[in-house]
């Protein structure tokens, strides 16, 4: 009887840790993947293949702000250098499997795969230039 028990949990567990999608977490959420996707962010760190360009970043991209709706638009606006504004707009969608998102603007597109995505908090990874570069986003 406890041998079939411990058998039971040890099942359920393993059931729950494979449920985990990203890196980084969570492990569990009642909010859809849309939703916590869904919000203005704004950068809070930045690396170039493994080194902190924060600084870098913010004073290239000033105000960079990017805002993903639940109906599959999304728009970014920054001032580069803080002088010339910028802003684009475009679609995103998931991959089959919600571990990227990609967002699509005319005919140029970016995959991100996704690291951590809770409510406050949205890790991405993708290569640009040769660089891996991964952006902590959270929201403005």
């Amino acid at each position: 009887m406890i041998m079939r028990k411990l058998f039971v949990y040890c099942m359920l567990l393993s059931l729950l840790l494979s449920c985990k999608k990203y890196e980084e977490g969570p492990f569990i959420s009642f909010r859809s993947k849309e939703e916590r996707l869904a919000n203005t962010w704004k950068v809070a760190k930045y690396f170039e293949n493994g080194v902190d360009k924060t600084n870098d970043f913010n004073n290239v991209f000033n105000g960079y702000a990017m805002t993903i709706n639940k109906d599959n638009s999304y728009s970014l606006s920054y001032k580069l250098f803080s002088l010339m504004p910028y802003s684009e707009s475009g679609t995103w969608f998931f991959n089959t499997d919600k571990t990227s998102v990609t967002f699509k603007k005319n005919n140029s597109s970016s995959t991100w795969k996704i690291l951590k995505l809770y409510e406050e908090e949205l890790w991405g990874e993708f290569v640009d230039s040769n660089k891996i570069i991964q952006i902590h986003l959270i929201p403005l």
